[in-house]
């Protein structure tokens, strides 16, 4: 393989790459999940994984070579080190950049094999002492309920169980490449960083800590994307196929370049990750927080709930004055709180009635009595609703209640948390808000209802709901984000159990409270 021109290659690979992908959609790029590996970050992977290879002369795998990325950046990079390959295999499900990919490599030694890598690992021997992926990122829903179950099969080999429904391309992937690691293989994987924190993520997480050694999971800037035209967060993982000893340290780094990141951070033994279901808050300048050693958590004082959905904002909800002028009776309705990007209050005030003094007010168009009730209470309300259109009878959340047109009830939260932001500069992803009101909140909002200790203290006066916003601003957003997830963009999102399980010692002590037990109920 010596004496081979690359550039030239490289530059050929390149070219008849953004030929195929013109001819495809962006949809269907997405159904497939065909997300080049843009060809700095394929030689950034493979300059930092060649040098962790002891073996002379290894065999290298890449499981969904597409045109030939890592191929292309493993050669060119290995040259440098005066390094050779015994065998380079690239598999590929596409014909057409399986075609390709022969046509560059295959002079330089490269098999190309045609075919779905699961298949392929099914019955591979485990002799890859290399192996560099950017498996394809196809969703759950985008895979046949007979490929889940083939997938599920060979991946339970691995992890002893079938994966999640739930679980990405990307999991099967992961799990089957196993069958075909030689013993100390190195692994390095580009893949979305949702597995740290999901519940499907769990296999993957498990066979990480249990069966394989972790070297490094870089998680790139969430504030930016790896890839244009994929909103998500992506990450590279490392590891060695052999068992982890007690006292193998793994690095978490975050950064643009996994070669020279911004933050690199030794954190605990890789013992330390068994059974730990929340693996993205390694990434802080602070240890992470095992959030299932902690006493008190946020749910120790909050009953949690998701805002409504009502199935169709624009139809259920709407200006007050526009229902007032329509002459609809609003005595019955109930108010709901502006979309987060349209409230920039941390405290909402009311009027003498509770309505919010905010800049709109709406109402949320709901009624749980019968047509023939409404029409003679609210004939208007009955007329708005009769008028309705069958797109909007027929969402799915619509046609699903009874009646159609009573939406889900919440009663007013004193406390919310916008559950979904971006800090970029114009302010926190999480903001907490202090609802003086009768407003509810739609789901873009999670609604905090005090319990146990702190309900009875603010009811018998001896805290006030100031105090407890205050508390609750002493949150760092650093916490937050670390209890949540993170998406391509910088978009951060926490979910209620996640917001429940954040730790709340500090709570505990500034308002001087113990915490209430986990079966105090609100209502």
């Amino acid at each position: 393989m010596q004496g081979f021109d690359l550039k030239t290659l490289e530059a050929k690979r390149l070219a008849d790459q953004d030929r195929l992908d013109a001819k495809r959609d962006a949809v269907e790029r997405n159904k497939e999940g065909q997300f080049a590996t843009p060809s700095s970050l394929a030689h950034s992977i493979a300059k930092f994984v060649l040098p962790l290879v002891t073996i002379d002369k290894p065999l290298l795998l890449e499981p969904s070579s597409g045109s030939g990325a890592f191929i292309s950046a493993a050669l060119s990079e290995a040259k440098k080190l005066g390094m050779t390959f015994e065998k380079i295999i690239g598999v590929e499900k596409d014909k057409e950049f399986a075609d390709l990919a022969a046509e560059l490599w295959g002079s330089l030694g490269a098999e190309i094999v045609n075919q779905d890598f699961l298949e392929f690992a099914s019955s591979a021997t485990p002799t890859a002492n290399l192996l560099i992926a950017n498996p394809p990122y196809v969703r759950h829903h985008h895979m046949s309920r007979e490929a889940k179950a083939r997938y599920s099969e060979i991946s339970s080999r691995v992890s002893g169980r079938a994966p999640s429904g739930l679980s990405g391309l990307y999991v099967y992937f992961i799990l089957s490449a196993h069958l075909c690691l030689a013993p100390g293989a190195v692994s390095a994987w580009l893949v979305p960083s949702e597995f740290l924190d999901t519940n499907y993520g769990k296999f993957v997480r498990k066979y990480l800590a249990e069966t394989v050694s972790v070297e490094r999971i870089h998680r790139f800037n969430p504030d930016g994307l790896v890839f244009d035209d994929a909103l998500v967060t992506s990450l590279i993982l490392v590891f060695k196929n052999q068992k982890p000893d007690e006292s193998h340290l793994v690095t978490f780094s975050e950064g643009d370049d996994i070669n020279d990141p911004e933050i690199q951070k030794v954190t605990f033994p890789q013992s330390a990750l068994r059974g730990e279901n929340r693996w993205s808050g390694y990434f802080l300048h602070e240890p992470a927080t095992n959030h299932h050693n902690v006493e008190l958590t946020l749910s120790d004082f909050f009953t949690i709930r998701r805002g409504i959905a009502t199935g169709n904002n624009s139809y259920f909800i709407r200006p007050r004055r526009e229902v007032l002028a329509e002459g609809i009776d609003d005595s019955d309705l109930i108010p709901v709180l502006p979309p987060p990007r349209r409230l920039d209050l941390l405290a909402v005030p009311a009027d003498e009635d509770g309505w919010p003094l905010v800049t709109e007010q709406l109402v949320l168009m709901s009624s749980s009595e019968s047509e023939s009730t409404l029409a003679t209470k609210n004939p208007n309300l009955a007329r708005y609703f009769k008028a309705a259109d069958e797109k909007t009878r027929n969402s799915y959340l619509v046609r699903n209640r009874s009646p159609w047109y009573k939406v889900e009830s919440r009663e007013p939260a004193p406390f919310l948390l916008t559950y979904m932001g971006r800090a970029n500069g114009k302010g926190a992803p999480f903001r907490f808000i202090l609802n003086r009101s009768k407003a509810i909140a739609t789901n873009g909002y999670l609604m905090l209802y005090p319990c146990g200790e702190l309900k009875k203290a603010i009811r018998d006066g001896l805290l006030t709901l100031d105090d407890v916003h205050a508390s609750l601003n002493q949150f760092s957003q650093d916490s937050l984000i670390a209890g949540g997830r993170v998406y391509g963009g910088g978009l951060r999102k926490i979910e209620p159990k996640e917001l429940s399980n954040i730790p709340a010692a500090h709570l505990g002590r500034q308002l001087g409270l113990q915490g209430c037990t986990r079966q105090d109920v609100l209502f």
